[in-house]
């Protein structure tokens, strides 16, 4: 909400669209193994 309104204030200082600062349900930074998928555990023996 603050950033829409620091932007109607003064647009020329925006570039691009807004960031999404809603937050992250759930983050994983090392997931358990039944959750990781074939694709990341292959990665993992690279």
């Amino acid at each position: 909400k603050l950033h829409e309104i620091a932007k109607t204030r003064n647009p020329q200082r925006w570039l691009d669209k807004i960031r999404n600062w809603s937050p992250v349900n759930e983050l994983w930074l090392n997931p358990p193994e039944e959750i990781r998928t074939k694709d990341e555990k292959s990665l993992e023996v690279m």
